[in-house]
């Protein structure tokens, strides 16, 4: 359901100072104890240094706040509170042997305060270190004998160490000495109510309010006993008469903001966690359940502001991771954002397993819804694509209809203003076209047959007209042909004339060639003739007269060779 809160997760634990009480069973309404006090800054006189370290401590600047509380101590070394102060920065530091430290020196500066002692003890139980807690405290009994504040510290570490029997012992102890111990009776009705002995936790509870009718926190307690029981009715009225006695008993302001938030008034659950946030600034459970009333008032955005608030002043508050997860998916509707927080805070060192495993099956839900979801848009977006499609083509179709309806207006409009000018094959064509687009027409279809009856007649001329001239072009060729013919027989006739006139020139130019290549060869040959003649004669007569000049010669040598010889 929108804006509910797991309830489990509301109901916190308890740190506790002086005389303390620490309810193990986390959630659970808060219970007080006996004269239980806050490790924080203690109001001392107005030293101007002090008064800001109270102040800074307050806003959470722990750093500079230690500062202040240290000038206090150079200033005044003997000032316990500012040491104690120190303490409870060291603390908030996670510095625990720092603040054991711190304690000591208080009670150096102090001897004989019983605060330093105490402050040790409950730095002893809030990290859980009980058996240090009960040797340290009961060797400060040998300097404090007897101190019942110390006896009934004693008696709380043992209960948170389930040693319930010792702690018993130790209150009755006490009791036997002075057996008008509030606190005592306050803290054995605390070991009954662990044991689950409501009644016996009630009555030891009724033995302290008659000791001390006006404290708030008897009444407080036995509101948590009449819850236990089953008794709201009682336990609320409890709780408002604490209120009564003491109007800022935070206790009693957390026990009725918490059944407020049980059962869903998240008004007045809001206005009990407002009173404690203004009390304690630094309180990151009653800011944080500030932040859960915010969620139930169904304000995420004031709720969300107040988460982070809280991890500001305690970055360990892990649960925070998961209503910040919580209000990611169920308002923001941020899902990415809501699993990564869940996924944190499952990672984390908290040690609600319960709530781990919650954070685990949201993971798996979520990441199942955003799958579902991814589904479920794809197939929106699938249909949205069909549905645009299917608009598309329907407006596609009407748009076709219209351009048709209007074509075939156009079409008739043509065919008529065809018809009116004779021209029937024009208007058949634009009828057809039109028939196309409304075949059933019956105006369109009378039309056209008329058009197509007069297209008969038209063709019937038209084939008439068509053969009348065909023939007429036939018998045109014809004469066109004969006149061709004989124009074409004239001009061969008159071409063998010309071939035959210009032949016979050619053979009597060729014959006149040849006579006169014969006569030319036949002077040629007489002239070679006589030239030859000639040119033998001369040979001859050279011939001989070479002959006679070796004759010559011949007859000189045969001289010369009979002369030498003589």
């Amino acid at each position: 359901m929108r804006g509910s809160i797991d309830m489990k997760k509301i109901l916190f634990c308890l740190s506790l100072i002086w005389i303390v009480l620490f309810i193990i069973g986390c959630p659970a309404p808060k219970v007080e104890t006996p004269s239980e006090k806050q490790l924080k800054p203690v109001e001392s006189p107005p030293e101007e240094d002090f008064a800001k370290g109270v102040q800074l401590y307050n806003q959470g600047n722990y750093t500079e706040a230690a500062k202040a509380f240290s000038d206090v101590v150079r200033k005044d070394p003997k000032n316990y509170k500012a040491y104690l102060n120190l303490a409870a920065i060291q603390m908030k530091l996670d510095n625990v042997n720092e603040a054991l430290n711190y304690c000591d020196k208080a009670a150096q500066a102090d001897p004989n305060n019983i605060e330093p002692v105490l402050a040790k003890a409950l730095i002893y139980k809030d990290t859980g270190r009980y058996n240090d807690g009960i040797k340290y405290l009961r060797e400060m009994l040998k300097k404090f004998p007897n101190n019942s504040k110390i006896l009934n510290n004693i008696a709380v570490l043992h209960r948170l160490n389930k040693e319930y029997q010792k702690a018993e012992a130790v209150i009755r102890e006490l009791l036997s000495r002075d057996p008008d111990n509030v606190e005592a009776y306050k803290n054995l009705s605390l070991i009954y109510y662990d044991l689950g002995n409501y009644k016996l936790a009630k009555l030891a509870l009724g033995n302290a309010g008659k000791l001390d009718p006006k404290d708030a926190s008897i009444r407080n307690n036995l509101g948590m006993i009449a819850l236990k029981m089953g008794d709201y009715v009682s336990a609320m009225g409890y709780f408002r008469i604490a209120l009564e006695l003491d109007p800022n008993n935070i206790e009693a302001h957390q026990n009725l903001g918490t059944i407020a938030l049980h059962f869903k008034d998240y008004n007045a659950a809001y206005s009990h966690f407002k009173v404690i946030a203004s009390l304690e600034p630094q309180n990151d459970n009653a800011i944080f359940q500030l932040a859960l009333s915010l969620i139930g008032l169904q304000k995420p955005q004031d709720a969300m502001s107040k988460l982070e608030e809280t991890l500001k002043i305690n970055p360990k508050k892990y649960e925070v991771l998961y209503y910040q997860a919580f209000i990611n998916h169920t308002y923001l509707k941020k899902i990415d954002e809501a699993i990564d927080l869940y996924k944190k805070f499952a990672s984390s060192n908290s040690k609600d397993k319960e709530l781990k495993q919650k954070a685990v099956t949201m993971i798996a839900k979520l990441e199942e819804q955003k799958k579902q979801a991814e589904i479920q848009k794809k197939m929106l977006e699938e249909q949205e694509k069909k549905m645009k499609e299917e608009e598309a083509r329907k407006k596609a179709e009407e748009e076709k209809k219209r351009q048709e309806e209007e074509r075939f207006k156009d079409l008739m409009t043509k065919a008529e203003n065809s018809i009116n000018e004779s021209k029937f094959v024009e208007a058949k064509g634009f009828l057809n076209e039109a028939l196309k687009i409304r075949p059933d027409d019956k105006d369109a279809k009378a039309k056209l047959k008329d058009v197509e009856e007069k297209i008969k007649i038209e063709e019937a001329k038209k084939k008439a007209e068509e053969e009348a001239k065909v023939k007429a072009e036939e018998e045109a060729k014809k004469k066109a042909e004969e006149e061709a013919k004989a124009k074409v027989e004239e001009k061969v006739e008159k071409k063998a004339e010309e071939e035959a006139k210009v032949k016979a020139e050619e053979e009597a130019k060729k014959k006149a060639e040849e006579e006169a290549k014969a006569k030319a060869e036949e002077e040629a040959k007489k002239k070679a003739e006589e030239e030859a003649k000639v040119k033998a004669e001369e040979e001859a007569k050279k011939k001989a007269e070479e002959s006679a000049k070796d004759k010559a010669g011949e007859t000189k040598d045969k001289a010369e060779e009979k002369k030498e010889v003589k």
